[in-house]
């Protein structure tokens, strides 16, 4: 099948959901379909050089179209993406679109309207109750203007987790929607796979440096933690808002010599990082699925999460990590359970390296979503041959109604 993938802009620091669309479309040309992701430019001065920095080691690849952006946020406007979507979509079996609220949406979803292209929308979290309830106003207007019309001729949509699908079904117009959740192509990270060094310990948060990733949260644990440990603390990830916090903090605190703040990291880096780390923390607020703890899991890293974080049940399920509270002193207590347990932590870090192999490589999602998008298919055709029926069983004024029998 010929699948189109449509987000608004492929750049890096936007982390998570870039990297959901690169995943999503290489893992089905790994499977012998032809893939093509559109994008805008913002925020994205290198080109080919950041599609390549979140491209998780993916040999079939999608083909990636760019077109140059004329306005950025909050609507990231491009007259090139509408231009190259004509062409695109009139050809295409399916289109998927990435997150809400901005043009590429709008354009997307009209032209599959035109050309009776079926679409299937991620939402990326955005009608979780915590971020569909931020900037309210200004939704609300683009909900008026193009979002509930196009929310409401979706063919389905697409969500990570069984709890993000949850808390966002009040919100999807009736669409039906789907589960299929993010993956690694987890043989990559064999090369970060390396025996750790016990007690002495390397915590590692990788994530953008932003209030609702709970940095925080584990800087204040890092403090009672490093009270009686030779440990030290490396937070990886682009600032969002949170970075000059944070250093003010570990300032007060007293450790600024045990706190790095290493910046964004990817590629060979990032499999540095995690070769290196004893322990993975991600203590978010809230997170719709949480790619890094699986990354972490497939470098048979232990990790340390709190029970905000869409993966969490799975990896509670499997005994596969610590599932903590947002409470620093809950987090702390996590994290000594792993350092101080060797045993124990060598089980739970074969637990959920098993758990990333069976449920979490992309080769077994590409197959599950495979099969939503031949559902979705078969729909829309049932649907339109339907209406076909009833066209030619109706009896148009004068003339006699037509039947098959």
């Amino acid at each position: 099948m010929r699948v189109i993938h449509v987000i608004s802009s492929l750049a890096a620091k936007h982390g998570g959901t870039p990297r959901a669309c690169l995943g999503f479309a290489d893992a089905m040309a790994r499977r012998g379909h032809t893939v093509v992701v559109c994008a805008s430019d913002v925020n994205m001065p290198d080109g080919d050089a950041e599609i390549s920095l979140i491209r998780d080691g993916a040999d079939g690849k999608a083909s990636t179209r760019v077109y140059r952006a004329q306005l950025g946020r909050p609507f990231n406007l491009s007259i090139g993406l509408a231009r190259g979507l004509v062409c695109a979509i009139r050809q295409a079996d399916i289109v998927h679109v990435h997150s809400l609220y901005l043009y590429h949406d709008w354009v997307a979803g009209t032209l599959c309207r035109w050309f009776g292209v079926p679409y299937l929308i991620s939402a990326h979290g955005c009608l979780v109750p915590t971020y569909w309830s931020r900037h309210r106003r200004r939704k609300r207007l683009v909900e008026c203007a193009f979002q509930n019309g196009m929310s409401r001729r979706a063919a389905a949509f697409h969500f990570m987790t069984e709890d993000e699908r949850a808390k966002s079904l009040s919100r999807v117009h009736g669409r039906p929607g789907y589960v299929v959740p993010l993956g690694v192509f987890s043989e990559r990270y064999r090369r970060a796979l390396s025996p750790r060094r016990g007690a002495a310990g390397r915590i590692l948060f990788l994530g953008r440096l932003h209030p609702f990733k709970g940095a925080d949260i584990l800087v204040e644990a890092f403090s009672k933690i490093a009270s009686n440990r030779d440990v030290e603390l490396v937070l990886a990830g682009p600032d969002y808002g949170a970075e000059g916090a944070l250093k003010r903090r570990v300032e007060t605190l007293g450790l600024a010599k045990r706190v790095v703040f290493a910046g964004m990291l990817s590629g060979e880096a990032k499999l540095a990082a995690l070769r290196n780390a004893d322990v993975f923390v991600l203590p978010s607020h809230s997170e719709n699925f949480g790619i890094s703890v699986i990354e972490a899991l497939a470098a048979k890293l232990p990790v340390v999460i709190s029970d905000r974080v869409g993966v969490q049940e799975d990896i509670a399920a499997a005994g596969a990590g610590v599932v903590t509270s947002l409470d620093p002193r809950d987090v702390a207590k996590g994290i000594a359970r792993v350092l101080d347990n060797p045993d124990a932590t060598a089980r739970m870090v074969e637990a959920g390296y098993w758990l990333v192999r069976e449920k979490y490589d992309w080769a077994a999602i590409g197959a599950q979503l495979e099969r939503v998008y031949e559902q979705v298919i078969a729909e829309r055709a049932g649907r339109s041959g339907r209406r076909a029926d009833s066209r030619l069983t109706q009896s148009p004024p004068g003339r006699a109604r037509l039947s098959s029998s």
